[in-house]
């Protein structure tokens, strides 16, 4: 008898498990027409990807990354919060993922990994918000929006936050805005909206415009139900608490002399906006044409929308009203952490939303206009990403240009010539690359990795280069040099500033240091870093 009743207990929850499967397929599937032109697009943004994945050097933050996760998961975990100064889920996840392989190329592949999901994500939601147009539409433009490209190519959370916010905005849908609302899409979007607290803290201004956005149109039992989610979001969210109270403090340490108001972050905030509507690279073109092109575009936008406004359904208005609530949400939230300076990828949360903002205005227009919009559109919007991708990468080479900085010195250095490394920050992301004979030493000293101390990187006066040499056994009758920072090279005579993030550097007193007491033998310029390297002067 217990064995019978233990067979039903089994079947009844395999049964409990398939129905869920199925709900879950059911949901996230598209018809085969459909999937066969995503897969197209996400197929080509491999193609696309996967090159420049295995040839870009690594950046600063990608360095950071890399080693964060180099070592066991509580590592991953105590570094991302007390170092990083971020939650730990991002972390933890490619500390796993990077356990199959540790290569640079294999971790980048989990963040090309999250985006080609949000692409196929995009086009689901798409035909939950914009049911009169093909999804393919938006997939394609997000697929290959610059943004996207690089999201994908950094070994950052940014690729698997917005993945996240992307399956915020398709279970908000279908758990709170559905005509037939989904009692597991409410469970699926508190789920997401955990791992989203878990990833990054500004992915909160989602879940607090989603709220808002149901207060407005007076959806008063969603709005029972949101707070209910919320509530036990809450609940697993309290121990992440008390390191978000730690890192705001942290925030107010590293930009300590940098301060804005709520009106400049609001001015950033749609300056990011229209960055996000037209993916224009502001190197392609001059500056101030560039400005215009973004300008023309977002009043064609408004007028497009004044013009059919009557046409405009109750789900685009949805969408307006989520961009709109999430971006003074967003830039608040950046007044209050005093970090508008960085605000382009901080603003990563508004980037669907936006995209799926500007679709929902050009499905409003009627008549035979509307396809030829959208066709034009779409291709103006690829052309103009295509344009901006091959500017950003013509030089194949990411901040620092790192991987061809060491493959130069290694190929003219000699024994006995010290490599001084200014500042420490270029330090780890060179030494993945570097592998030649004489020792990197950074200047003015080494950082550490328990905490992050950008005033660490100050140097005071010429006697902590000595102090650093000191170290090196030698006369160090030749050196190198290398910085990303072209201030340090006597004679400069720009305009920008040698500072990271308002903390003056003193590049003066290492420009002075190389005139005083060396001949410069020769300049290399790579992309955003010099190399220098000099002889000692006659005493």
């Amino acid at each position: 008898m217990k064995q019978l009743w233990l067979s039903t207990r089994n079947q009844q929850s395999a049964n409990s498990i398939k129905l869920i499967f199925n709900q879950v397929r059911s949901s996230i599937c598209l018809p085969d027409k459909i999937n066969f032109i995503l897969l197209l697009i996400i197929g080509l943004h491999i193609c696309f990807t996967l090159p420049l994945a295995a040839s870009l050097n690594i950046w600063l933050d990608e360095a950071y990354s890399l080693d964060t996760t180099s070592k066991d998961l509580g590592y991953a975990i105590s570094h991302s919060i007390n170092f990083e100064g971020q939650p730990p889920l991002y972390f933890a996840i490619l500390n796993l993922w990077r356990s199959l392989n540790d290569s640079i190329l294999f971790a980048r592949l989990f963040s090309i990994l999250c985006i080609c999901l949000t692409i196929y994500t995009t086009a689901v939601f798409s035909r939950r918000y914009l049911k009169d147009i093909h999804p393919g539409w938006l997939a394609a433009v997000v697929a290959f929006h610059p943004f996207s490209i690089w999201a994908a190519l950094d070994i950052r959370m940014y690729a698997f936050a917005i993945l996240i916010s992307a399956l915020l905005l398709l279970f908000f849908f279908d758990g709170y805005l559905a005509d037939t609302p989904n009692r597991r899409a409410k469970l699926f979007y508190g789920l997401c909206a955990i791992a989203g607290i878990y990833t990054n803290y500004l992915l909160g201004c989602l879940l607090i415009a989603h709220a808002i956005t149901l207060l407005c149109f007076q959806r008063w039992r969603a709005f029972y139900y949101y707070l209910v989610t919320m509530a036990w979001v809450g609940v697993f969210s309290i121990p992440i608490l008390w390191v978000l109270f730690f890192h705001l403090t942290r925030l107010k340490r590293i930009f300590t002399g940098y301060s804005s108001s709520l009106i400049e972050s609001l001015t950033v905030t749609v300056k990011i906006v229209r960055i996000y509507l037209l993916g224009l690279n502001d190197q392609l073109l001059p500056v101030k044409l560039t400005k215009i092109i973004r300008y023309a575009f977002t009043v064609v936008l408004l007028l497009v929308a004044l013009i059919y406004r009557r046409f405009i359904t109750f789900y685009q208005t949805t969408l307006f009203v989520i961009t709109l609530t999430s971006g003074l949400v967003l830039a608040l939230l950046l007044y209050k952490m005093n970090a508008v300076n960085n605000i382009e990828r901080y603003a990563y949360p508004l980037f669907l939303v936006v995209q799926i903002s500007l679709f929902s205005l050009l499905s409003i227009v009627r008549g035979n206009l509307k396809e030829k919009i959208l066709i034009f559109s779409t291709v103006f919007l690829l052309s103009i990403s295509l344009l901006s991708i091959a500017s950003t990468y013509s030089l194949s080479a990411k901040y620092g240009d790192w991987q061809r900085v060491s493959s130069y010195i290694m190929a003219h250095e000699k024994p006995d010539q010290t490599i001084l490394v200014f500042t420490d920050l270029n330090l780890l992301p060179l030494s993945y690359y570097y592998s030649g004979i004489n020792k990197l030493v950074p200047i003015p000293r080494a950082m550490g990795k328990e905490k992050l101390d950008l005033h660490r990187m100050v140097l005071k006066d010429e006697q902590e280069i000595f102090a650093a040499l000191s170290q090196i056994p030698g006369k160090h009758q030749h050196l190198w040099v290398v910085s990303n920072l072209q201030q340090i090279i006597p004679g400069y005579k720009g305009r920008e500033k040698c500072e990271v993030l308002n903390i003056d550097l003193n590049c003066h007193i290492m420009a002075d240091f190389i005139d005083k007491y060396y001949s410069i033998e020769h300049t290399e310029s790579f992309y955003k870093s010099y190399v220098i390297f000099m002889s000692r002067q006659p005493l």
